[in-house]
């Protein structure tokens, strides 16, 4: 990259992102080391993620208030609402965070369920499915969630939904063999 055109891209990224309390930069000038860093204060949503999603793992049963902390910062698909163009880099690491989402999410609704926090557990599957739609081990922990607290319309209303992301990406799929069975298992109790 020209430097003419580096420093006014860096300049413009400083300006963006202002001054600390202190007054210090959170793009401060060229490092010791020759390179930009980040002031210490700036964070990142990701890093508390799985700062807290460690913690909650690491912690088993107990690590249920982590592992929730960690899903509240989930707010949909990394990376949503940017052009896929310009990240085209980052789809790798989407999918990580993806799946490391969907496993939080899975970890914290079975703690619930088996609590019998039946509410609760469904948030957590749910939460999850912002960031990955399709899951269907998500829908799964949502739908034994749904039946266990009675809510038969809820149940139904996740399997419809569930049905209908399954037709969308392949109109001749169907769920897997383990949904298919739970869902018989479900109606069977409705």
């Amino acid at each position: 990259v020209v430097s003419d055109t580096r420093n006014a891209l860096v300049s413009r990224a400083r300006r963006w992102l202002g001054h600390t309390p202190t007054g210090d930069p959170y793009l401060p000038t060229v490092a010791a080391e020759g390179d930009y860093r980040l002031h210490p204060a700036v964070g990142c949503d990701w890093h508390d993620f799985t700062v807290q999603a460690r913690q909650g793992l690491e912690a088993g049963e107990d690590g249920a208030s982590a592992l929730a902390a960690a899903l509240g910062l989930v707010r949909g698909r990394p990376f949503l609402g940017v052009d896929p163009r310009d990240y085209a880099w980052a789809e790798a690491d989407t999918q990580q965070m993806i799946t490391s989402i969907v496993d939080v999410a899975h970890v914290l609704a079975s703690i619930r369920l088996e609590a019998g926090d039946h509410r609760r557990a469904q948030n957590a599957a749910v939460r999850g499915l912002l960031a990955e739609p399709c899951s269907e081990l998500l829908y799964r922990d949502a739908l034994r969630a749904a039946s266990l607290r009675g809510d038969h319309d809820e149940v139904t209303r996740l399997a419809d939904r569930l049905q209908a992301q399954i037709e969308r990406i392949d109109p001749d799929g169907g769920p897997e063999d383990e949904t298919v069975e739970l869902l018989s298992i479900l109606r069977r109790r409705a």
